[in-house]
């Protein structure tokens, strides 16, 4: 092979290296993620969960040290039998909606309806132990033993065992790829399934043992003693991440990808790991021992461990901003967004704070030398926002067009407000220090009190409701509505709807 050649396939495997590479995403932190647990006094049956599975309606199925329990989301409806006092190694759900269970030891068992039927593998196979199950696109069966695998479809049966290269020792593993090809492991072996056959595949560096896991771009995840390793489509091995010992084949006791591309590792001893680009990452859950990994159709994460429980693992929905993220003051009283979708918070001493995607800029409420704190924040309809200051301030108006937030001397600086919203005719209602109401209207303030309807505990909040009425929630514990003059109870409720669906601030 001459020096170009060699030099072009060199560039030709870092592209194809880099390219695998950028598809894995980033490994996120263990902060981005928000856990729930269920335990016995949520109705778990037991702390030992083995086995999860959603079904076709959405249903969570949760297979238990001594039972099989349906989960809707509140409470657990547990089915008592026999055989559900077996420890199931695999659980998966057949065309016809039954259930198939692999039990530690005996024969499969299919549960519907609240019956259970055993269904006797071929002999000499008979009561093994079955570590796993798959079932393929063309409708066959795979099961997985110690040193065996074997797969049923109709009445064809095949096993593939030491003849294979599969050892007495070790678990055999089933795992597909994009294009649904099967693949299989066992201690150092790789396999594909073509056509009848055992494929064997060759990989570098320590192979003592390997497990296979499931992919939904290109080939198999693999993970072996020190290494996470995934095929790309031309069947070469990439190394995606280094792993600690306890992180490798021999400690996984249950592994997935997620919707995101990123491989999860549940182990015997070293609890629960997030694996991207960027190596893992430990997600604290109640135990160490993770025994079953579930990724439902809304992308939750769903864990069932040993002495753990069960739980659920999401992604946070919510970015959290304090000072370590560039606002001034950890106090912040008020929150809205503009109509450029910007948002800004009213950050106590710590002045107007404005969010615009990761960056933060702050602006202080001053009136000639003094400064005063941020109270309340709304939505201007001109662009930009009002914002309430402390004692003696008054209301300012902030925009871009804006070097500096400009006091508004139309509203009385001594009033003290609770509470404001901007409506989407534009007008300004707040609420003031002597348990009124304001509302300003361009450069038109007016003040409503008790004879116009106002409560005398005051108002503590406002909301608009889809027609457009303005609401008034009292600290008494009513809703008051305003019909164009004055308050009035909303006593046929009306309006509560609207509160709902409108936009409180």
């Amino acid at each position: 092979m001459n020096a170009l050649l060699r030099m072009l396939l060199g560039v030709a495997l870092c592209l194809l290296t880099a390219g695998l590479q950028a598809r894995t995403p980033a490994t996120p932190a263990a902060t981005d993620y928000v856990v729930r647990e269920w335990h016995g006094d949520d109705g778990l049956p037991s702390e030992d969960v083995l086995q999860l599975l959603q079904d076709r309606s959405g249903y969570l199925w949760v297979a238990c040290r001594g039972s099989l329990s349906r989960f809707d989301g509140a409470t657990f409806f547990t089915e008592e039998a026999a055989e559900a006092r077996d420890l199931f190694y695999s659980l998966l759900e057949e065309a016809d909606g039954s259930l198939l269970l692999a039990p530690r030891e005996g024969d499969p068992v299919r549960y519907q309806d609240g019956h259970y039927t055993r269904t006797p593998l071929p002999e000499p196979h008979a009561r093994r132990a079955i570590g796993g199950l798959l079932v393929t696109a063309d409708g066959a069966h795979w099961y997985a033993l110690r040193g065996t695998v074997i797969r049923v479809l109709g009445k064809e049966q095949r096993s593939f065992g030491a003849e294979s290269g599969f050892s007495e020792g070790f678990w055999t593993r089933l795992a597909t790829d994009e294009a649904g090809t099967v693949w299989l492991s066992g201690g150092a072996l790789l396999a594909r399934y073509e056509e009848g056959r055992l494929v064997n595949v060759s990989l570098d560096g320590d192979m003592s043992e390997l497990r296979v896991v499931s992919s939904r771009k290109g080939g198999p995840w693999l993970i072996t003693p020190d290494r996470v390793l995934k095929l790309g489509r031309e069947g070469r091995a990439v190394e995606i991440s280094r792993i600690p010992p306890l992180l490798g084949a021999h400690y996984v006791n249950a592994a997935l990808e997620d919707h995101n591309g990123l491989l999860w590792l549940g182990t015997r001893s070293a609890g629960l790991h997030v694996i991207g680009s960027e190596g893992p990452v430990q997600v604290p859950t109640a135990s160490d021992s993770i025994l079953a990994l579930l990724e439902d159709r809304e992308g939750t994460l769903w864990v069932g461990a040993s002495a753990g429980g069960l739980s659920a693992i999401a992604r946070k929905g919510y970015t959290l901003h304090n000072r370590s993220t560039g606002l001034a003051a950890s106090g912040v009283s008020s929150v809205c967004a503009d109509d450029k979708g910007d948002i800004w918070v009213a950050n106590g001493d710590g002045g107007i704070a404005r969010i615009r995607d990761t960056q933060i800029d702050r602006w202080m409420l001053r009136q000639g030398n003094q400064l005063f704190s941020a109270g309340l924040v709304s939505r201007h309809p001109q662009g930009g926002i009002w914002a309430v200051g402390g004692t003696g301030a008054g209301v300012f108006r902030m925009s871009d067009e804006l070097a500096a937030p400009i006091a508004l001397n139309i509203v009385p600086s001594w009033s003290i407000r609770t509470a404001m919203i901007t409506t989407r005719g534009g007008e300004l209602w707040m609420t003031t220090s002597d348990k009124r109401v304001g509302r300003l209207q361009g450069t038109r303030y007016q003040v409503y009190g008790l004879q116009e309807g106002v409560s005398a505990g005051g108002v503590r909040s406002f909301a608009e409701s889809a027609t457009g009425e303005l609401l008034a929630g009292t600290n008494e514990g009513t809703l008051l509505r305003f019909d164009g003059t004055r308050f009035v109870p909303d006593v046929e409720g009306l309006a509560l709807e609207g509160a709902i669906n409108g936009v409180q601030q």
